[in-house]
């Protein structure tokens, strides 16, 4: 009878022991940076429409504003000189907020076609070159199947960073989980 309690605690620790590495597994990869990586053309996209919506609302606020400092149309919310100050600046603010949006996009935007071509190149390779097979060499049949995708993972990380070395390895975690799970559709 003890030895049939001692085994039964010995494979509840071992599954213990197995959760608890999967949990260490997922805080090494929580260590990094907590957002995940997005394509310039994205971040550009962002900031244009960033850009717009401050720009439009900046403009229009401030000629409101000044409209109703000059006594042309009647706002009430306006009508005090503090209130035109404080709205003053904060259009004001809005309308800076906008211009910079569009100097920053501006100068993201010859970035584009750059990434999207590195992007071809290392779907391209990844194609090419990590299959299923070479994949299942890192599986380890004793090991959760989450902790076989890590393994997976970490590997695809290891082979495209030694290929494409310059890349951000966050840029590099976005295509390889992409193309992982394209693989295993």
């Amino acid at each position: 009878m003890k030895d049939i309690s001692n085994n039964e605690s010995t494979s509840h620790t071992t599954e213990e022991w197995e959760n608890y590495q999967l949990l260490e597994e997922t805080k090494k990869l929580r260590t990094g940076k907590s957002t995940l990586y997005v394509p310039k053309k994205n971040r550009y996209e962002d900031l244009e429409s960033t850009a717009v919506i401050f720009s439009v609302f900046g403009i229009i606020g401030d000629v409101l504003v000044v409209l109703t400092a000059l006594e042309i149309i009647n706002i009430p919310f306006f009508r005090g000189l503090s209130s035109q100050i404080s709205m003053a600046i904060l259009f004001t603010i809005f309308l800076f907020i906008g211009i910079h949006s569009w100097f920053k996009a501006k100068t993201l935007k010859p970035q584009i076609s750059a990434e999207e071509d590195t992007t071809s190149q290392i779907n391209t390779w990844m194609k090419e070159q990590i299959t299923k097979e070479i994949l299942s060499t890192v599986e380890d049949s004793s090991s959760p199947e989450e902790i076989n995708i890590l393994n997976k993972l970490s590997y695809m990380h290891e082979l495209v960073s030694k290929q494409f070395p310059d890349a951000d390895s966050d840029y590099l975690d976005l295509l390889i989980e992409n193309f992982y799970n394209d693989l295993y559709a």
